[in-house]
C-alpha cells in the first residue's frame, strides 16, 4: 500500500486492530495526520497482513529503496506494529523483515511483543539485529490517594511549592486544568505561542518553528478534540496564559504531548506550578497514569512513580551493502562520537586554561 487514500480505506479495520492493545498513538487517525505531515507520499509503504478478506495486521513503513523505517520520528510518542493476535504479529513481523535489506524501527516501548516478534523473525531469516536502548519515559501512577502521593515526593517539592505560593500572594493567578478547549482555534494558537516563546523558539524545536511540525499538531488537535479526547491545561497570571499544556485523555491515561512557559516569569517556576496542578487534577478523576512522554528529564522526575523504556530496533542482511551499514551503526559511528565528544572535551579545557 503507498497512498494515503488506500489508508483511509482500511480505517474501520486498521481500528480494530488497535483496540487490541489501544493507545491513541496507533489509531487509524493518528497515523493518518503523521503521514500527512512528515511522510514523503512517493516513499509510503504500509504492510498489511489478511487472513481471508480480515485485516490480521499492520506495519506502518517509509521505504527507501528495497530498504525501510518505521513511520515514527521525534514527534512519536511511540511506535508499534499492530496484529490480532501473536500468531499474526509473529508472520507480519517475518514479511516485513524478508522484505526489507535494512529495516530501522524507533520508538518501540521495550516491553512490546513486537520486540520479541521481531528478534525472532530475523533469527530465522540469518539477519544481523542492533538493538540500542534510546530513552526511558516518566510516568506517574495517579490511582490512590493525592495526599500519599505528595508526601511521599515532598523532598523534591518545597522549592516548587513555596514559588507556587510566592506567585499567588504577588499575582492573580487562575488555573485551568485537564479542560477540554471551550473555544480550540484561540486556545490552540495562543498555547502555541506560549510554547514558542522562550528556548525551545530560538533553538527551533518548537511546534511553530517548522510548517510541518505546525501542520501536525492543529491536525492532532482537531481530530482529537472531534473525539472527545483533546485537554488543555494552563495557568494564567494577571490575565495571561504563562504555561500550557497540549495532551489528550484516552484509556484511562493523560498523554502530555507539549508543554511551554513564559520564561520572563521563569523565577515562579509556571510550568512546575502547572504540572503539580494537573497532576493532582489526575488523582481526583478516573485516569490513572500521567503520562510524560519522549525523553527522561529532571523536571519530570519530580513527579515520576515509574517509567516507560524504548528501544530502536535495526536489521540487516548479509549482502554487501547492508553488511557495510551495519558495520558503520555497531563500530564507526559510536567510535566517531566518542572522538567528537573527546575533542570537544579537549577544546573546551585549552580555552579555561588560556583564560
Amino acid at each position: 500500500m503507498s497512498s494515503v487514500a488506500e489508508l483511509d480505506r482500511l480505517e474501520a479495520d486498521w481500528d480494530r486492530l488497535s483496540a487490541v492493545n489501544p493507545t491513541p498513538f496507533g489509531e487509524h487517525w493518528w497515523t493518518r495526520a503523521w503521514l500527512q505531515a512528515f511522510a514523503n507520499p512517493r516513499r509510503l509503504g504500509i504492510c498489511t497482513l489478511w487472513d481471508g478478506g480480515d485485516l490480521a495486521g499492520v506495519f506502518a513503513l517509509q521505504r527507501r529503496g528495497r530498504s525501510a523505517s518505521s513511520a515514527s520520528n521525534a514527534h512519536s510518542p511511540s511506535f508499534r506494529p499492530l496484529a490480532r493476535d501473536a500468531e499474526a504479529l509473529e508472520r507480519l513481523s517475518a514479511a516485513v523483515i524478508a522484505a526489507c535489506p535494512v529495516l530501522v524501527v524507533e520508538g518501540l516501548p521495550a516491553r512490546e511483543d513486537a520486540v520479541g516478534a521481531l528478534r525472532r523473525a530475523a533469527a530465522k531469516g540469518r539477519r544481523l539485529v542492533l538493538e540500542e536502548p534510546t530513552y526511558c519515559s516518566p510516568l506517574t501512577d495517579t490511582r490512590g490517594d493525592f495526599d500519599t502521593y505528595r508526601t511521599a515526593m515532598r523532598s523534591g517539592w518545597t522549592e516548587l511549592e513555596r514559588r507556587g505560593r510566592k506567585l499567588s500572594r504577588e499575582h492573580e493567578t487562575e488555573l485551568r486544568v485537564v479542560a477540554e478547549p471551550a473555544s480550540l482555534e484561540l486556545e490552540l494558537e495562543a498555547g502555541l505561542h506560549v510554547e514558542a516563546s522562550g528556548w525551545k523558539g530560538r533553538a527551533g524545536t518548537a511546534i511553530l518553528s517548522q510548517a510541518s511540525t505546525a501542520r501536525f499538531y492543529r491536525q492532532i488537535a482537531r481530530e482529537a478534540h472531534e473525539r472527545g479526547l483533546l485537554r488543555f491545561s494552563s495557568l494564567a497570571v494577571d490575565g495571561r496564559v504563562v504555561a500550557f499544556d497540549l495532551a489528550l485523555v484516552a484509556y484511562g491515561r493523560y498523554y502530555l504531548l507539549k508543554i511551554g512557559y513564559d520564561e520572563e516569569l521563569r523565577k515562579f517556576a509556571p510550568g512546575l506550578v502547572l504540572r503539580r496542578a494537573v497532576i493532582e487534577r489526575c488523582f481526583s478523576t478516573e485516569i490513572d497514569v500521567h503520562e510524560f512522554l519522549g525523553p527522561d528529564m529532571p523536571w519530570k522526575r519530580l513527579f515520576a512513580t515509574g517509567d516507560r523504556a524504548h528501544v530502536s530496533s535495526r536489521f540487516f542482511t548479509r549482502r554487501p551493502g547492508a553488511l557495510g551499514a551495519f558495520a558503520y551503526r555497531r563500530a564507526v559511528r559510536p567510535a566517531a562520537k566518542r572522538v567528537a565528544v573527546s575533542f570537544g572535551a579537549s577544546v573546551r579545557g585549552s580555552r579555561t586554561a588560556s583564560s
